[in-house]
C-alpha cells in the first residue's frame, strides 16, 4: 500500500511540477515555459541595452540622410541571437527597432533601414547552421560521436571562427543587395540627394564597417568569454 501511495506521488511529481525537498510540497512548472520565459528575458534585456546605449550614436558624425558613421545598438541583437537562437535574436531586433522610433531623429527611416540592415547578419547565420544540422544528419560519422552534440547545436556551430566569419561575410553581401536600391529610392525622395554614385559608395563603405562590427564584437562578447557555454539557449 506505501509503495504504490509512493508511486502515485512520483507520477504526480512528473506530471504536474517539481518536489521542493525543504518545504515537502509540490511546485508546479513546464521545462518549456521555464525555456519561453528565459528566451523572452534574454531578449528583452538585450533590446533594452541596445537603446540605452542609443544616446552615444548622437555624438557620431551621421550623413545627410540620418545614417550614423557608427551605431552600436545592432551589437546586442547579435549578441542575444549568438545566445538565443533565432528566435530570440528576431525578437530582441524588433523589439529594440520598435522602440528605437521614440529616440531616433530620423525615425521612422531610421530605424527601419537598420532593421533591413540588421535582418541578414541573423537569419543567414542561421540558415548556414540548419544546412550544417541538415547535411550531417547523413552522415554516419558524426553519429555517437562528440561532434554529433556540437552539430546539434546552432550556437556551437557558429562558434567555429571560419564558419562564423563565412557566414558574416555572406550576410554583408545580402546586406548590400538590400540597403543600396532601399538606399537609393529612399534618400533622394525624402532628403534630395541625388548623387547616385556618393549614396553608393558610402552605403558600401558604412555597411562594411558597421557590419565588421555587428559581427566582430558580438562573437568576442559571447564565445572566448564562456557567455554562450554558461547562458546558451540554444
Amino acid at each position: 500500500m506505501q509503495d504504490r501511495s509512493q508511486s502515485t506521488t512520483k507520477q504526480l511529481v512528473t506530471q504536474e511540477g517539481e518536489e521542493d525537498p525543504d518545504k515537502g510540497w509540490i511546485l508546479p512548472y513546464s521545462d518549456g515555459t521555464h525555456e519561453i520565459a528565459k528566451r523572452v528575458v534574454v531578449a528583452a534585456l538585450l533590446a533594452a541595452l541596445s537603446i540605452a546605449v542609443t544616446p552615444t550614436a548622437t555624438y557620431v558624425p551621421r550623413l545627410n540622410w540620418g545614417i550614423a558613421l557608427f551605431d552600436p545598438t545592432s551589437i546586442f541583437w547579435i549578441i542575444a541571437f549568438l545566445i538565443g537562437g533565432i528566435w530570440v535574436g528576431l525578437v530582441s531586433m524588433s523589439a529594440g527597432v520598435l522602440l528605437l522610433n521614440f529616440f531616433d531623429p530620423f525615425a521612422p527611416v531610421g530605424p527601419f533601414v537598420k532593421l533591413l540592415a540588421t535582418l541578414p547578419m541573423i537569419v543567414i547565420p542561421w540558415l548556414g547552421t540548419k544546412f550544417v544540422q541538415w547535411r550531417s544528419e547523413g552522415d554516419p560519422s558524426y553519429h555517437n560521436s562528440q561532434e554529433e552534440t556540437e552539430v546539434g547545436s546552432g550556437g556551437r556551430i557558429l562558434s567555429r571562427p571560419g564558419f562564423f566569419a563565412t557566414m558574416m561575410v555572406l550576410a554583408l553581401l545580402i546586406r548590400l543587395i538590400i540597403t543600396i536600391p532601399v538606399n537609393l529610392s529612399i534618400v533622394p525622395t525624402l532628403y534630395g540627394i541625388t548623387d547616385v554614385e556618393f549614396i553608393i559608395i558610402y552605403t558600401i563603405v558604412l555597411n562594411i564597417s558597421t557590419a565588421f562590427f555587428d559581427a566582430f564584437i558580438p562573437y568576442l562578447v559571447v564565445y572566448p568569454t564562456s557567455v554562450y557555454d554558461n547562458f546558451k539557449l540554444w
